[in-house]
């Protein structure tokens, strides 16, 4: 039997939009606007595109590389003719995007429920975080985590042409569209100005801490150095955001034509990204400064982000508009979540399909029925959904990120003919591989070490 040849995309558009809704997610409507106004304001975002500069954007195009020179999913583009078999990261990758879908479908099962119950107006007759303690576990969240994995599973089934890139099409300008509209409400709300002064006003005194030290012979002494804590808030930002060391992007890629430029496409979805991150942060501070909801800014992001907001909008006194703003809200966090969950469950599609050679309609149904499965917990226990986070969704992707940089950087045959291929500029093939090989290394081991220390020290 002749083997089908691989899917494609359509549009040049169509890869960027997916790769931006793979990106965009929960992350970017409050990670970023949160640890922003955390770490000086704009200083912050500046230290912020530095980074994505020169750690996120050159692990991208490393994805984008193994990829499309592959034409495979993420276990087979990391067997190479004639060199080391590294699949081992590639199930890394799987395992990694299966987890973290697995009960990210369960917190969007809850922006399912709000969505709904903005438009009935029930969210908004109830004490906001009685409620939320009420609704994320049990058998109400485990039926909206599975309402919410058929939906993912029915656009994953559709295929890359007609399933995913016309599905993204139609969701990521809708997604800007309602952010951007609820930002320009905001914009026009009493402490509009206070928000866009505490998210946008930079501090520079942020960008340095001081340290106590001590050497035997010289005693005790201070020195002033970069925050370390903001430096590794504003790269692992970067690193998460941007749907890294989870094969996503190596998906993804496998199904452009060689003729593409891409660190073009790199360029393209790190800024998408950071776009909407950034627009996020302007439609959410106004809205929390109006209502006189700061406070909310230092506890959780997911409990300040369903209870917060909710909260708000009850302060609209004209119903009709409250339950509008509320349902675009939710309606628009939604659609992030199902973007980047395709992405996720495209990943264990495809590694299905080129692996055990099932078809789209098995691996997809398989895929999905897996992941809804290993969340199960997560809908009835908010500290499994918290420790499968922590495991999956920074531990694992930082191992397989750091991975993923020296195989490619250092391992990898010739990456840079895959990379010139369709490339317009060649001076920056030297300047990717040097970053790729020493600066992004270094940086995610750093972030890696910050993690461990920091979870061993929450264990004990």
């Amino acid at each position: 039997m002749q083997k089908a040849p691989r899917e494609n995309w359509n549009t040049k558009i169509g890869f960027v939009f997916a790769a931006v809704g793979s990106a965009v997610g929960l992350g970017n409507i409050w990670r970023f606007p949160y640890l922003t106004a955390e770490y000086g304001g704009a200083a912050f975002v500046l230290v912020y595109i530095v980074l994505l500069i020169l750690i996120g954007m050159p692990v991208m195009t490393a994805e984008f590389i193994l990829g499309r020179g592959s034409g495979k999913s993420p276990v087979q583009a990391l067997i190479q003719p004639g060199e080391n078999n590294w699949s081992g990261l590639g199930y890394l990758f799987v395992i990694t995007g299966l987890g973290i879908l697995s009960y990210y479908s369960v917190i969007a099962g809850w922006t399912l429920r709000y969505s709904f119950e903005s438009l009935s107006g029930v969210l908004l007759a109830v004490d906001p975080g009685d409620h939320f303690d009420q609704i994320t576990t049990g058998t109400t969240s485990l039926m909206y985590h599975i309402f919410f994995m058929l939906l993912t599973t029915g656009i994953v089934l559709g295929g890359v042409r007609k399933g995913i890139e016309q599905s993204v099409k139609v969701l990521i300008p809708l997604l800007i569209a309602l952010i951007a509209g609820l930002g320009i409400w905001a914009s026009f709300q009493i402490g509009a100005v206070d928000g866009y002064r505490y998210y946008l006003q930079p501090d520079f005194s942020e960008l340095i801490s001081n340290y106590a030290l001590y050497l035997p012979g010289i005693g005790h002494f201070s020195i002033s150095f970069l925050s370390l804590g903001l430096l590794a808030g504003a790269a692992g930002q970067t690193f998460f955001t941007l749907s890294l060391g989870m094969g996503a992007m190596i998906t993804y890629a496998s199904y452009l034509p060689r003729k593409d430029d891409l660190i073009e496409k790199t360029f393209y979805v790190s800024f998408a990204d950071f776009g909407i991150a950034f627009l996020s942060g302007l439609m959410i501070f106004p809205i929390i400064f109006s209502f006189g909801l700061i406070d909310r800014v230092g506890e959780s992001p997911l409990g300040a982000l369903f209870i917060a907001i909710p909260e708000a909008f009850q302060q609209v006194t004209t119903p009709i508009i409250s339950q509008g703003l509320s349902f675009i809200f939710f309606f628009a966090l939604l659609l992030a979540a199902l973007t980047s969950a395709v992405s996720l469950l495209e990943v264990v599609t495809s590694s299905l399909m080129d692996e055990l050679k099932m078809n789209r309609r098995v691996a997809a149904v398989s895929g999905g029925l897996a992941c809804l499965v290993v969340g199960i917990p997560a809908a009835f226990s908010l500290d499994w959904l918290g420790m499968a986070d922590k495991i999956a969704g920074s531990f694992l992707l930082l191992v397989g990120g750091l991975a993923l940089a020296i195989y490619v950087g250092w391992i990898m045959k010739e990456p840079t003919v895959e990379l010139s291929r369709g490339l317009k500029l060649k001076m920056f093939v030297k300047p990717w591989r040097f970053l790729l090989r020493y600066l992004a290394p270094l940086a995610l081991l750093a972030i890696l070490s910050n993690f461990v220390l920091n979870f061993i020290q929450e264990l004990f």
